[in-house]
């Protein structure tokens, strides 16, 4: 049997822990598996998908985003299997609102399994979870230079402080778009770019990091919360993990805001119900240390790009592309 494995290829400029991972699985079943041809391929160079020639359906349509997936392919009979990085994932899989794009669905009769760590919602507002059957797998941070500094960071167990306000850096759209535009001032909301090493110093310091939901119902910040061992805040999670994220075990979510409100009404809430978890937080100091020990923990079992790799080793079953 011949297996390819289509990923975009890492390297030092473009060191996706995702992207990693994905070569570590490649060698790992190259080694473990000698009688199987294992094949490397580019994802973003290659040719299978030609505009002019190929259907709608194609794996191979969107290699212009090749950072969001990792496809393993019987090269015989062509089943193959997905691990989806994107945050779109129902626009692939052809659960939109029938648009040209969300119509563009793989061929999924081939398809054995899909493996992802997010974006199986269908829009943006409440984040409803599409129809999509996954494997649930864990998260990662986004860059291994991001893993490394964590890392450096939490064996130096600065000493951290509780921030005055919840602090947030990157905004431009949804919820962060509208704290940014009403300039509320219960939030440090800040929308300059700085280097990944002083975003992970600034990070390290707070003792209560926060996260908010952004194009996917979970952003990296979450693991680099867990990555430096502080306590998190965030809206509960829907999505499932392989091993589960715990809300006010690992992580304090904040109250369900009703979807019976507008946009507008449905983020102002949002805003009040952050602020309440804060305040209820950062007086607990148990409670603070509990979370960041828990979500550590969590990190350390799941989030590292190796624990990552030992968790797709169990969940893949190559006979399934037999």
């Amino acid at each position: 049997m011949k297996i390819n494995f289509y990923y975009r290829f890492p390297s030092e400029s473009l060191d996706a822990c995702s992207l990693i991972a994905a070569e570590r699985l490649f060698y790992f079943y190259q080694k473990e598996y000698p009688d199987i041809e294992f094949i490397r391929i580019n994802y973003i160079k290659t040719e299978n998908y030609d505009p002019n020639k190929s259907n709608e359906w194609s794996k191979f349509k969107h290699n212009d985003s090749s950072n969001a997936f990792v496809i393993i392919e019987n090269d015989e009979n062509k089943k193959y299997f997905v691990i989806s990085y994107s945050d779109k994932l129902y626009k692939i899989m052809g659960e939109g609102d029938g648009s040209i794009e969300e119509r563009c669905s793989w061929d999924m009769e081939n398809c054995m399994e899909i493996f992802t760590p997010f974006g199986i919602h269908t829009e943006d507002l409440y984040y409803t979870t599409g129809k999509i059957n996954y494997t649930p797998i864990s998260y990662l941070q986004d860059r291994k230079r991001t893993e490394d500094r964590s890392q450096i960071l939490y064996r130096l167990n600065i000493k951290k402080i509780i921030p005055n306000k919840p602090f947030f850096r990157s905004c431009g759209y949804l919820f962060r778009k509208y704290l940014h535009d009403t300039n509320d001032k219960r939030f440090d909301i800040r929308c300059d770019r700085v280097h990944i090493d002083e975003y992970i110093n600034e990070l390290s310091k707070l003792s209560i990091n926060i996260d908010i939901n952004s194009v996917a119902e979970i952003s990296c910040r979450t693991a680099d919360a867990f990555a430096l061992g502080n306590a998190l805040i965030r809206p509960k999670l829907t999505i499932k993990y392989h091993n589960e994220l715990i809300p006010n075990y690992h992580y304090a979510s904040i109250r369900e805001i009703s979807n019976n409100l507008k946009w507008r009404d449905y983020f102002a809430d949002m805003a009040d119900a952050y602020i309440e978890k804060f305040e209820e937080v950062k007086k607990d100091k148990d409670f603070v240390h509990f979370l960041s020990l828990n979500g550590r923990k969590w990190y350390e079992e799941n989030g590292t790009i190796d624990a990552h790799v030992n968790i797709l080793k169990k969940v893949i079953d190559l006979n399934k592309l037999l």
